[in-house]
């Protein structure tokens, strides 16, 4: 059933996904910089990748979202 609301659009939500677990990686990954020797710089590393990844994967999907004609609105007439 479409109820009018675009917050609930599969594109946002997919965005608010990708950047809540780019946002855990990226907390994981500064918790664990400090201990890179003792965890493995590689282990460390990998949570920056995996954030990386998150952050790139919400842009691409807002990008391809707000680019389509019918999601821009506007502003002035011609």
């Amino acid at each position: 059933m479409n109820t009018g609301f675009s917050d609930t659009d599969y594109s946002n939500l997919e965005i608010l996904e990708s950047l809540s677990v780019g946002i855990f990686y990226k907390n994981m990954f500064n918790i664990f910089k400090d201990d890179e020797y003792k965890l493995g710089i590689d282990k460390v590393a990998s949570l920056a990748g995996l954030a990386q990844r998150n952050f790139y994967h919400s842009y691409e999907v807002a990008s391809v979202y707000f680019m389509k004609s019918s999601n821009i609105k506007p502003t002035v007439k011609t």
